[in-house]
This record gives C-alpha cells, sequence and structure tokens, in this order.
C-alpha cells in the first residue's frame, strides 16, 4: 500500500478510536479505513446491508474515530459467500452531495474506505478474513 500521507499504519481490529489526523489507517473487520489525501468530507456516514437487513449505520470521522448512528453499536463482521452492500455519505458543509456504494460477495478480501481529494472512495483490499 504506496501512500505518502500516512505516517505509519494502524490495524486495529474490533470498533476502535484513533485520534491521529491525516495519518492513520484503521482496520475494523474487514473494513479498512485510509487517509490518502486531505478530503472535504468531515467524515463518511456509512450504511451496511446484507440482503435487505440493515446491518448497522456508523460516522466514520476522518481521524479515525467510528461513531455507530442508531441502535446497532458494534461493526458488523462480513460471512464469506454472503453478499453484502454498502452505502456511503460525505459529510460536509463545503462541497457537494458526495455518495458512493459498493455491493459485494464476501471472499475473505477487505473492504477499504479510502479518503481522497475529491471526498472518498470504496476499493477492494487483499485477503484479511
Amino acid at each position: 500500500m504506496h501512500n505518502s500521507k500516512i505516517g505509519h499504519l494502524l490495524a486495529l481490529l474490533g470498533m476502535a478510536s484513533v485520534s491521529t489526523a491525516f495519518s492513520a489507517s484503521v482496520q475494523l473487520n474487514q473494513l479498512m479505513i485510509m487517509m490518502d489525501e486531505p478530503t472535504p468530507c468531515q467524515g463518511v456516514a456509512v450504511r451496511f446491508v446484507e440482503g435487505s437487513k440493515n446491518l448497522g449505520e456508523f460516522t466514520v470521522l476522518t481521524n479515525g474515530v467510528i461513531k455507530p448512528r442508531g441502535p446497532v453499536k458494534t461493526f458488523p463482521p462480513f460471512e464469506k459467500g454472503k453478499n453484502y452492500h454498502v452505502e456511503a455519505s460525505c459529510i460536509s458543509t463545503t462541497s457537494g452531495p458526495l455518495n458512493s456504494s459498493i455491493t459485494f460477495k464476501a471472499d475473505g478480501r477487505t473492504v477499504m474506505l479510502v479518503f481522497k481529494k475529491m471526498g472518498f472512495m470504496f476499493k477492494r483490499g487483499g485477503l484479511a478474513y
């Protein structure tokens, strides 16, 4: 993973809170959060869905802090072979709406939420589970 903006890599399993701005990569089970470039997003509202079942909603801040939104307080683990959909929206006061989503069959690879200059994007990563 090449990234001159990341001073170090933090791989944390489970719910985590990291308070280092623009220098963190946080891994929550199979979701990896990376700060690649300064972003107009103050955070990203993320929703996890399996089939038609809402697995949880979280706010991911640019410093790596994860805040549950709603009754689900823990990050949902991905189960191999199941289909998932992840929706996200940039939380910003300075830029227009930016939404993105990714649909995938869990196969052991991470899903990366990468903060970018234009906002954020989803990518698939290497094997993690």
